[in-house]
């Protein structure tokens, strides 16, 4: 049974405890450093963000009942004249999510004090880690096959000298703190060039859906587009990117390349209709269980001759794992049968590769581009333009998702064997039979 959730105490309340436990005359720095970071955190939860009336009154609609009524903004909360939804900000930062909508991985950063937050979310599968021997042993045999696999694939000399001729994944490798995972900087650094590719789609006053800590949307927008209007976020802790509160450099960060931060769900967007030049969302789509929602409220925020821009998994990313396609090669039954099983093995993350519950829900909305035509004439969209991507995406991802992590002895080869990747598919579309990653651009239409 889930339990509700409890109330989190604040880094000052915290501190004072501990200060009462251990005397009156502790003064470890680690108390001092902390009792400062709690008077940094009372003054920036409160403090006027970046938003104000006259955004709202422009873009921002009751998520309760979107009447044309215009909402009422102040530091503390954010208010519907209309209906008398309120919602706290916090940081700047106003949760727009219905009471009953709102999910338990908010509770920290609304600091949990209402009744209203959820449940606490039980996720069924916990991460897991291979032994000591079999993580090293197996993961340096695995990426040596690798290296003879794919130097003799793509520039040998190349990846000899571990050069990385992609200037994209170059700054990836040299950013603090970002995505080390080779599927991830695969990924990471493809949907850069992909959005760059499809930038003419992306308009003044732009959405981001599913912006989280903004680690991703600062490497792919910052030098596509001058900035996104809005990044809203339904899962809010993931502002905060495991701190106890925002302070100045993290709320810098956020600010990096989007303007205003907004708590939202999918059900009920909290934007007023026609209001958007675009929409962007960096592989969100696979991670949404109920899409006939999302399509809904994109379409009914969007300007007429708006546009959705979005990346996804292709249909055929799971065919695409090396453990599949080998046995695919000998049988196609025992390729699919297998298929199924791997997608369903619990996962080093916590996850699996193909996941229904609702939290963790990955591999949704697999589908061709015949069939993304027909959920786009569905819901009043028409797909404009798409391009397929990560023709090797799946091999990282499975070696990743099977517990074994980057290379201690090949890593800098491995990274080079990226940039040869990435730099391939320049200047070589990929079929969709090929790809395991797709671009899709969607255009709300004129009339």
């Amino acid at each position: 049974m889930s339990q509700k959730v409890k109330s989190f105490l604040s880094p000052m309340e915290i501190i004072k405890r501990k200060a009462k436990e251990l005397g009156s005359n502790y003064v470890d720095l680690q108390v001092k450093r902390a009792l400062a970071d709690a008077e940094e955190d009372k003054v920036l939860r409160y403090q006027e963000g970046a938003l104000n009336q006259a955004v709202c009154d422009k873009y921002l609609s009751c998520p309760n009942c979107h009447s044309n009524s215009p909402l009422k903004y102040s530091k503390e909360n954010i208010c519907c004249r209309e209906c008398g939804f309120t919602a706290e900000v916090n940081y700047g930062i106003p949760c727009l999510i219905k009471k009953g909508d709102r999910g338990g991985l908010s509770q920290k950063f609304l600091r949990s004090e209402q009744k209203d937050i959820g449940e606490i979310i039980q996720i069924p599968l916990k991460p897991w880690r291979h032994g000591l021997l079999r993580a090293f042993f197996g993961q340096e045999i695995i990426h040596f096959l690798n290296l003879l696999y794919f130097a003799f694939k793509f520039s040998l000399k190349n990846i000899v000298c571990k050069k990385v001729r992609c200037a994209d994944l170059e700054k990836a490798l040299a950013i603090k703190g970002f995505y080390r995972g080779y599927f991830q900087l695969y990924l990471k650094t493809s949907e850069k060039i992909q959005f760059r590719k499809m930038k003419k789609y992306i308009q003044k006053e732009t959405l981001e859906i599913g912006c989280g800590e903004c680690q991703a949307t600062n490497f792919i927008f910052e030098d596509t587009v001058d900035s996104i209007t809005f990044g809203c976020e339904y899962y809010m802790d993931g502002y905060l990117s495991n701190q106890a509160f925002i302070n100045k450099e993290r709320h810098e960060k956020l600010h990096q390349v989007i303007d205003y931060h907004i708590g939202g769900s999918i059900t009920s967007m909290p934007f007023q209709s026609g209001v958007l030049g675009s929409v962007v969302m960096v592989h969100i789509v696979d991670h949404i269980v109920h899409v006939d929602q999302l399509f809904k409220e994109i379409n009914r925020i969007l300007k007429p001759g708006g546009y959705l821009v979005m990346t996804s998994y292709s249909k055929k990313v799971f065919d695409h794992l090396p453990s599949v396609k080998l046995r695919s090669f000998f049988s196609k039954k025992w390729g699919a049968v297998y298929k199924e099983r791997r997608i369903k093995r619990h996962c080093c993350s916590g996850d699996l590769l193909k996941n229904d519950f609702v939290y963790k829900a990955t591999g949704q909305n697999l589908l061709s581009i015949n069939e993304w035509k027909e959920l786009a004439l569905r819901f009043g969209f028409e797909l404009a333009e798409f391009s397929f991507f990560g023709k090797y995406f799946s091999h990282f991802m499975d070696i990743g998702k099977r517990g074994y992590y980057n290379s201690l002895l090949f890593n800098n080869y491995i990274h080079s064997i990226l940039s040869e990747m990435i730099e391939y598919e320049k200047k070589n579309p990929l079929s969709e039979e090929d790809a395991t990653n797709v671009m899709l651009v969607f255009k709300k239409p004129l009339g």
